[in-house]
């Protein structure tokens, strides 16, 4: 191939501890003899809102599963 896609979100920890996160696309050239990478040319994204609005629904999901759980339990408890 002489341009593959690229694709990887990763997480930076800054020297105050914070992680931030972020999203590289791009596309790779390699030299067609050797295979070897020549050229990567690509965008670099900040995706820290989308992190946290993904946590926060996980963390939202888990709630409502312990209160459905919560309600099973008192209902069996009552009947």
């Amino acid at each position: 191939h002489d341009h593959a896609p690229f694709h990887a979100e990763y997480r930076v920890v800054g020297s105050d501890g914070r992680v931030r996160w972020g999203s590289v696309k791009a596309q790779v050239r390699f030299d067609a003899a050797t295979g070897a990478p020549l050229q990567m040319i690509g965008v670099c994204v900040d995706i820290e809102d989308r992190k946290r609005f993904e946590e926060a629904q996980r963390e939202e999901t888990r709630r409502q599963g312990r209160i459905a759980q919560a309600l099973q339990r008192s209902i069996l408890s009552v009947g």
